[in-house]
Parts: structure tokens; sequence; C-alpha cells
């Protein structure tokens, strides 16, 4: 897949690798079937730093889908640990006995009332992973971060005296946006996002 006909071009590449069963593409579609384990292969490339930006994005992919998947889960495990280990989180209320039950379960038992301190502690360390994967030292900030964020990141004070009168703005249009709810604290407006759904009580 390949698109951005203007400003920033990319282009994504996707490889299956799969045991047993059979693997068939339909369209836009991967079909897997009967297969005792997968692997995808996913990269990403833009045309902010690679002019064949195609090219670069399907080397990547073949190279990776010749390596075993043990020794670039090792390389993985390396390579982020030497950043994920510099911090660790612990509470004293932490019960060892639910660290073996799987995240949807512990999910499950939260939502139904019940603590699981360690499930704080994991949603604390997948956000640092999720950051790790995607803002590294010599890449960009992370996406959506926003001006402010971008000066934090940066330190550039003439990027931010450029750029201030878009902070200003912003903070304008949520000085107009919000409203006050019946607790008397500033809430947005009801809205929609594509990426969230919501069921109303007459559906």
């Amino acid at each position: 897949m390949h698109g951005g006909q203007e400003g920033i071009s990319f282009a994504t590449a996707l490889c299956a690798k799969a045991v047993g069963g059979f693997v068939r593409i339909i369209g836009e579609h991967l079909l897997m079937r009967d297969v005792r384990e997968a692997y995808l292969y996913l990269d990403i490339e833009t045309s902010f730093r690679e002019v064949d930006y195609r090219k670069v994005c399907l080397n990547r992919i073949r190279a990776a889908a010749v390596k075993d998947e043990a020794d670039i889960r090792a390389v993985h495990k390396e390579d982020f640990g030497s950043v994920f280990n510099r911090l660790v989180l612990s509470f004293e209320l932490t019960d060892a006995d639910l660290e073996w039950i799987p995240t949807d379960e512990s999910l499950r038992r939260v939502q139904a009332g019940e603590r699981d301190i360690g499930l704080m502690e994991l949603y604390f360390q997948y956000g640092r992973y999720l950051l790790m994967s995607s803002s590294r030292k010599g890449s960009l900030p992370t996406n959506l971060q926003g001006i402010w964020e971008h000066y934090l990141y940066t330190g550039d004070a003439v990027f931010l005296r450029e750029h201030f009168d878009v902070l200003e703005h912003c903070v304008t249009f949520f000085y107009d946006f919000l409203i006050e709810d019946e607790e008397g604290n500033l809430v947005t407006s009801p809205s929609l996002s594509p990426e969230n759904t919501y069921e109303r009580s007459d559906d």
C-alpha cells in the first residue's frame, strides 16, 4: 500500500509466514486457514527520510522475513531492554498470585469491581513500551503530541515563537468549547471520534 499524493508520501508492506495450513491474498484481504502458527512482518516508510521509500520499505520487510523469529525477538528484547529496564514500578499492594492471570481476565475482574494493582503496573509499562516504539533517539517525536510537546521534546525556542499563535488559538477554542457539568467541572461537549463507539440506553 502506498499513498499521500500531497505532502509526505508513505508505503506499507506486510509479509505473512505461516506454519501449516495455507495463506492466500484475496483482494485487499489476507486469508489464513488451518495454520498452527503465524508471523506478520509489518513495515512503514515515508518520503520524509527516504526518496525511494517504497523500495526501502520492501527491502526491510524482505530482510526481516528471512530471519528466524527467535532471533528477531532476542534482538528486540535487547534493544528495548536497554531503555525499558531503566525504570521499575512496583506497589506493595500488588498480589503476586494475580500476576499469572491473563490480561483480558484481569480487565474483566477490575471491571467487575475487584482490585488488581498489578494491572496498573502493567498498564504503566505498556504505555512506556508504546512510547519507546514510536519515538526513539534519532527519530521524530511521537505523533499527535502537538506543538507544545514537540517543543518539550526538542527545546526549539525559535520554533515555539514562530508557532505560538497556534497554541494561543487552541487555548481560545477550548475556552469557548468547554462547558460546565453538574459538578462544576469543565468538560467537552458530547462528541464522537471515529475510533470510539457508543451504546445508547434506548437502542
